[in-house]
């Protein structure tokens, strides 16, 4: 859906974009010494659960992801000095002068680049409404347990964050119902992951 809009306006490069490649996570190859820094890390601050896999999965294909961490996340934040500019336009990565003694667990985000954490996301909003494709930003999806009907849920940390933010009109509304719904919606996506 994003590539049909994003190939509506012509400055966007949409020629460019490979390909969608769909993994299932469950198939990536175990890698404990990215486990371990995730878990060590996750004892001293939440950690979305996300930055795990890609990172196996980054290293199993030896790559390195481009994810959109963003200026005022937490992860951003606590990696402060240690992201630089990487000598790509726009692009930020772990410091190389940086020994895996100087990054400890934090090493585990070698693996990403950012090329967004020198923007928050009231200034995308910003930039996206003066450019003229803010409609194309409101299709973009952050929920991380989007109920029955594709709706955010309102309950998860990304929504949290993005009502926290100012983004109202992009998270429903809390409601006892909607964190019943919400606990229920997990819970059975728990049981299909066990279940195989």
């Amino acid at each position: 859906m994003l590539r049909h809009a994003f190939g509506s306006d012509s400055r966007f490069a949409v020629e460019r974009l490979a390909p969608l490649q769909v993994v299932d996570r469950h198939s990536i190859a175990p890698n404990p010494k990215i486990t371990a820094q995730f878990h060590s890390l996750l004892r001293e601050q939440y950690l979305g659960s996300q930055y795990e896999w890609l990172a196996r999965l980054a290293a199993q294909e030896g790559i390195q992801f481009e994810i959109g961490l963003k200026a005022d996340d937490r992860p951003a934040r606590r990696l402060g000095h240690r992201i630089v500019p990487d000598g790509s336009p726009s692009r930020f990565a772990i410091d190389p002068r940086l020994t895996p003694d100087d990054l400890g667990d934090l090493a585990l985000f070698r693996w990403f680049t950012f090329p967004v954490v020198d923007v928050t996301k009231t200034q995308m909003r910003a930039i996206a409404t003066q450019d003229g494709f803010d409609t194309i930003m409101q299709q973009t999806w952050f929920c991380h347990s989007p109920l029955i009907g594709r709706r955010s849920c309102g309950y998860c940390a990304p929504c949290r964050h993005a009502r926290e933010e100012g983004f109202d009109d992009r998270v429903p509304r809390a409601t006892p119902f909607r964190h019943f719904e919400h606990r229920v919606t997990r819970l059975a996506r728990r049981l299909r992951s066990r279940n195989g």
